[in-house]
């Protein structure tokens, strides 16, 4: 790895393209259903929500180890640098705890809560260290729940607003399954391609 990584790694390196991805089809999802989102907190809680479950996904798997920890790039800056990133999780963490709790109010769980579960499935399969071959069960379920995760966080805020109404039935609706399959190919292409 570069001692100094140039300017344009540093958008990757602190994982912000996957948060930019996800404030892009929120805003997408939310144009196609002709809703319009009136506060951009919605978004902002969106964004670090999907921040904090990305790089904690990267903590995680520097202090299991693996083969992985060694030789992508993302991984190497963030075992430099984790404390530094680790203490951004926590602050990003209360950041949206508060964004939650006080801007966007306890409605919000009935949207966030079907995200939130899949967030945690992910992170557990994500570094779970009993994995065999390169398309092991745990990075297909892993595969799976960070795409549910994604693409149902990415429709929060045409569901907050619109007439869709919240529950798990709105939130996986056609639509959300697609982008689901867009998400999972997205995801084995990366790996693919890292191998």
């Amino acid at each position: 790895m570069l001692k100094r990584p140039p300017w344009w790694a540093w958008f990757s390196l602190m994982g912000l393209e996957i948060p930019s991805a996800a404030i892009a089809w929120a805003f997408a999802v939310s144009q196609s259903h002709l809703v319009v989102v009136s506060t951009p907190w919605l978004y902002q809680f969106l964004f670090v929500a999907v921040w904090c479950v990305n790089m904690l996904d990267r903590v995680l798997k520097i202090f299991r180890g693996g083969p992985a920890a060694y030789s992508d790039e993302c991984l190497l800056f963030a075992k430099k640098h984790c404390f530094v990133i680790s203490l951004l999780i926590v602050v990003a963490a209360v950041t949206g705890l508060w964004i939650m709790f006080f801007q966007l109010g306890v409605v919000i769980f009935q949207f966030a809560l079907l995200p939130g579960i899949c967030s945690l499935l992910f992170l557990y399969f994500s570094s779970n260290p009993h994995k065999k071959g390169s398309l092991s069960s745990g990075f297909v379920m892993a595969s799976f729940f960070a795409a549910v995760s994604f693409s149902t966080g990415a429709g929060i805020p045409a569901y907050f607003y619109g007439t869709m109404g919240g529950g798990w039935g709105g939130q996986l609706s056609t639509p959300t399954w697609y982008l689901v399959a867009l998400v999972i190919l997205s995801m084995f292409s990366r790996k693919r391609w890292n191998e």
